[in-house]
């Protein structure tokens, strides 16, 4: 539900009859989103293809329906409540169940979907990669300034007290500044910590602003379905500093100085191996501007389309995705 604020990209669509936007009052993860909004919307869920971009698949769905779902990623069996796992996995292999086919975004997700759920068949996983935002790519040169830069939330898998623990065994000049939304309680622990500054939510020109004055992202991920920071990172020509996350080492590969383990002391290792490897510096940063051109609205477009045909044959789909996602960018 977008409430009453409709994205203004949607206005000449909504406009020409070309889309409708329906919005429901329904929870994230609610009683109501499983249960009763596919009955409040059965009427338009009769015959139609529905693509859920999360596992939060109704029940309770018309039969003639066709289903596609975009799991991301098998995060939420682990480091959770034991009821908030066992709900995640009940949920997924639902999701999975009901779907006709599966979207997700790195060939590591594919895999842990085969690997924990038995309902799950791979030929019917389509893998389709993340993008990034035009927004966000780099228009000039900058000058680093004194700070490394974390971006994501306060969930376990994110790492953040890797990082923090990382910077401890630093002990540098430079500041560790955190991007995202966290706890009061995690922004307390830290208030003390002179090396630490914690900026809350950001919108996409003040994160913009963030990667293009850093020194380098810091990605301490225990696991990741794919890796967005990466990615916006090495589109804004930022250096990328990570644990070796499979799905990081997938698709950035080379253009990413990764630990070589899961803790701190190697993290600040790898930290301290970018910041004297000036010699290889600009290669890697040119290595990540020129894959980070490859992970375009348009290509998500064009394969998830491919995934809508591989299902609903019958329907009509969009011929000219180019020059209409060229008027969305």
């Amino acid at each position: 539900s977008f409430g009453q604020k409709i994205p203004s990209r949607w206005q000449a669509k909504l406009e020409q009859g070309k889309l409708e936007v329906v919005c429901d009052k329904a929870i994230k993860y609610s009683f109501s989103e499983y249960f009763i909004m596919p009955l409040r919307l059965r009427s338009i869920f009769q015959n139609s293809l529905l693509h859920f971009p999360h596992y939060t698949v109704p029940f309770f769905l018309p039969r003639n329906s066709k289903v596609i779902v975009t799991i991301h990623d098998c995060i939420h069996l682990k480091n959770r409540s034991f009821l908030k796992r066992i709900f995640s996995r009940l949920m997924i292999n639902w999701a999975i169940r009901r779907a006709d086919r599966i979207l997700t975004v790195s060939n590591y997700s594919k895999e842990a979907i085969l690997r924990n759920f038995n309902s799950a068949k791979a030929e019917l996983i389509d893998v389709v990669a993340n993008n990034v935002s035009p927004a966000l790519r780099i228009s000039q040169a900058k000058d680093a300034e004194d700070y490394f830069l974390f971006v994501g939330n306060g969930m376990q898998h994110k790492g953040l007290d890797l990082a923090l623990k990382a910077f401890e065994h630093l002990k540098s000049k430079y500041k560790l500044v955190v991007a995202g939304k966290f706890s009061g309680k995690t922004q307390l622990e830290n208030q003390n910590n002179e090396s630490v500054l914690f900026v809350g939510e950001c919108n996409s020109e003040q994160l913009s602003s963030l990667y293009i004055n850093a020194q380098a992202l810091i990605m301490p991920s225990l696991e990741e379905g794919f890796g967005i920071p990466a990615l916006e990172a090495l589109s804004c020509g930022l250096p990328v500093v990570a644990t070796p996350a499979p799905s990081l080492v997938e698709w950035f590969g080379d253009s990413i100085w990764f630990a070589n383990r899961f803790d701190e002391k190697a993290l600040a290792e790898a930290i301290k191996a970018f910041l004297s490897d000036s010699e290889n510096r600009k290669r890697r940063i040119d290595l990540g501007l020129s894959l980070a051109k490859k992970f375009t609205v348009l290509d998500c477009a064009k394969k998830t389309i491919e995934t809508y045909r591989k299902v609903a044959p019958e329907f009509e789909f969009a011929t000219e995705v180019s020059n209409t996602l060229a008027k969305v960018a």
